[in-house]
């Protein structure tokens, strides 16, 4: 598809299906969920930007809730591979900080010359598709960055 083609409501149909079909080829008794799934990348909301102070539009974030072992890991990790998107778990624990999130600097050093720089190592928050486990074992800070990077879309490191 080029960039200048319009997206017209047959064309979304046609991509949710085939990216639907896609998440659910090994995954059997998902088709519900993934189909919700697959509506929410063709979905825009309304958010507020804080650095310029502007409404934008972006997508959704999807929230499924279930017992252990139906599927929701292995459904999500289907989403990205059928968009060829990052994908990244993050299992909520009590010890994690938010820096775990959101990345950290670092600093590099070369080898060859000895010359040190500051780098900043982004954390598991910056992915396209980004599941999180037990969001109700994580503490308060780090929870915190975590809702700021949903729905602001974009973070606080300092």
């Amino acid at each position: 598809m080029s960039a200048m083609e319009t997206m017209t409501r047959e064309r979304v149909f046609e991509l949710e299906s085939r990216i639907c079909a896609e998440m659910t080829k090994w995954l059997k008794g998902l088709d519900k969920p993934a189909g919700i799934l697959a509506r929410s990348l063709f979905m825009s909301l309304p958010y507020s930007d804080k650095i310029t102070r502007t409404k934008r539009l972006g997508q959704p974030q999807v929230m499924f809730t279930g017992d252990t072992g139906i599927g929701k890991t292995d459904l999500a990790m289907g989403m990205s591979m059928s968009i060829k998107a990052i994908f990244h778990r993050i299992q909520g624990m009590p010890h994690l900080m938010s820096r775990d999130f959101l990345g950290d600097y670092v600093i590099a050093e070369n080898l060859k010359s000895g010359e040190r720089s500051i780098r900043f190592r982004p954390g598991k928050l910056f992915a396209h598709i980004v599941l999180i486990d037990e969001t109700n074992r994580i503490l308060g800070e780090a929870k915190a960055a975590v809702m700021e990077g949903m729905e602001e879309r974009s973070v606080t490191l300092e």
